[in-house]
């Protein structure tokens, strides 16, 4: 049963190490070189990483040598081994060297051997751009007994693979399970992939088992309902004028409809005409009797017939 177990976790890393790329472990150096080759592996073949860690302690007295060297002159010792991303490869070295230079006044890894694997797991997760894959890798180089690490983190992808009897396992179990199945280096290995894989899809809440590479060997991913993928949507129409048809069922071409004419446009209202401006008076009014220019009296007088006596004179 126990052999089952172990050749499932072993399975399982395999195909984490599929997916991440497989990690360099530098065991005949220093805790340093060890740490490293993780930092120079990711992204990279397992044997330029170890080939980069040969030189810069070779080519260098030590590691704070490195610290106080320029970016550039690293830059050149990993671009000389194959790296393209140099620049970049360097001052990741160089930020880890100086902030432990600023913490301990020294790049000297001896004090982790003093500290409980916890407490050194919990001091290399605060470093920036580390990660917690590398600080658990690290733990694992350190403890020499077989302990597992008693991370939350790699505890939980553990048991959702399966290890110590799945989900229903507590802690405690899962543990016993890993220290029990793994032994040298796979343990180091499981303790850098199952927390590397904590911190991408197998998070905490709403992991990501559709995409995980490890479903197929994952007890949890086997029993979750993967959902199917939407169909296609029909590409949007263009707005443009449509394509002439072809010719119908017969052979024959449609004849085009003939083109509607267009809307003669009405025509503007005439402006209407200004009123004409009225005739001044003339001055005196022929309204008003008596005055200059109108028509005297006696012209408005009926005129006398000649037969009518004439009136006399006063005397």
């Amino acid at each position: 049963m126990a052999r089952s177990r172990a050749a499932g976790l072993s399975e399982a890393l395999g195909l984490l190490e599929k997916a991440h790329g497989r990690v360099a472990l530098v065991l005949d150096g220093s805790p340093m070189d060890f740490v490293m080759g993780i930092l120079l592996s990711r992204g990279a073949p397992q044997d330029r990483a170890a080939e980069a860690v040969r030189r810069l302690t070779t080519e260098f007295v030590d590691w704070n040598e490195v610290r106080i060297s320029y970016r550039r002159e690293v830059s050149e010792v990993l671009e000389a081994t194959g790296y393209d991303d140099g620049p970049a490869r360097a001052e990741l070295l160089l930020g880890f060297l100086g902030r432990l230079y600023k913490d301990k006044n020294g790049v000297d890894l001896a004090f982790l051997t003093a500290m409980e694997p916890e407490a050194v797991y919990s001091y290399f997760r605060g470093f920036p751009r580390i990660g917690d894959a590398v600080a658990a890798a690290l733990v694992a180089r350190l403890t020499e007994d077989g302990r597992v690490l008693d991370a939350p983190e790699l505890l939980r992808v553990a048991q959702r693979l399966g290890v110590g009897g799945g989900a229903k396992s507590s802690p405690a179990k899962v543990r016993k399970a890993l220290e029990d199945g793994l032994k040298g280096t796979e343990r180091i290995r499981a303790h850098y992939y199952l927390t590397l894989h904590s911190e991408g899809l197998c998070r905490a809440r709403q992991p990501v088992c559709a995409e995980c590479p490890v479903r197929p060997g994952c007890a949890h991913g086997r029993t979750v309902k993967v959902p199917e993928k939407p169909p296609r949507e029909a590409p949007a129409k263009s707005k443009g004028k449509k394509p002439p048809k072809g010719p119908g069922p017969t052979g024959e071409e449609k004849p085009a409809k003939a083109a509607k004419p267009a809307k003669s446009a009405k025509p503007a209202k005439s402006a209407k005409p200004a009123k004409a401006a009225e005739p001044a008076k003339a001055a005196g009014s022929a309204d008003k009797p008596g005055t200059p220019g109108s028509p005297r009296r006696a012209d408005r007088r009926p005129a006398r017939s000649a037969t009518s006596p004439a009136k006399k004179r006063r005397k």
